[in-house]
């Protein structure tokens, strides 16, 4: 599943290089990366590890872009610090310390509420954003599914150049990320799969100009 993730991937991104070059950028993300599932049931990046990767964006037209994210970092946790899970009343042997390191790649698309063009200075420098995906999540040397999902904003720094700030969330189809699965009270259970959330920036390169743009400044 994970070779079958990348070679498609890299078969859409040379499609699309091969369409028309001057679409490309590229770029790095930094982030605050949180684990949401057994034991933290919220988004706030309390206890957050760190997270750090590429980036590279085709610019569909001044609303949408096609990202591929390809990334590294870990989670962090402790099951002691979060008071209400209901561990407690699992009845199991609280599990250890969360440090669990892993690997995101997925492809998504960008949708700007705003006109968008970081080559001409008439159009808006600023939009925000939403974004939809699916990818692969690799931790304990296994992949499974994930389906991110976002918002952010992103602004012209200056020519070629794009500065973003993004909030994402990254549904996985695994429940033991965490090291525990299934905790579960009065026979229900309490959450089956484990979320990935992160608050970070991106920056990006645009590799070409447009070859018909009459506005671009230098």
């Amino acid at each position: 599943m994970t070779k079958r993730f990348f070679l498609v991937t890299a078969m859409c991104l040379c499609g699309l290089a091969g369409r028309a070059q001057s679409q490309i950028g590229v770029g790095a993300i930094a982030a605050a990366a949180t684990y949401i599932g057994d034991f933290k049931t919220n988004a706030i990046p309390t206890q957050p590890g760190v997270m750090a990767g590429g980036i590279v964006r085709y610019t569909l037209g001044n609303y949408y872009a096609l990202r591929v994210n390809m990334a590294g970092g870990n989670l962090r946790g402790n099951p002691n610090k979060y008071k209400g899970s209901l561990l407690s009343d699992d009845g199991r042997q609280t599990p250890d310390k969360l440090d669990q390191f892993f690997f995101d790649a997925d492809l998504r698309v960008e949708v700007g509420f705003l006109p968008y063009d970081v080559f001409n200075p008439s159009r808006f420098g600023i939009t925000p954003y939403y974004m939809l995906g699916a990818g692969l999540f690799y931790y304990k040397n296994k992949p499974t599914l994930q389906l991110p999902f976002g918002v952010g904003v992103k602004y012209r720094l200056q020519y070629r150049w794009t500065l973003s700030a993004e909030w994402t969330f990254a549904k996985t189809f695994a429940d033991d990320v965490d090291n525990w699965k299934n905790a579960q009270t009065q026979g229900k259970t309490f959450i089956n799969k484990d979320w990935m959330s992160y608050v970070g920036i991106t920056i990006s390169y645009q590799l070409m100009p447009e070859r018909n743009c009459e506005e671009c400044y230098y």
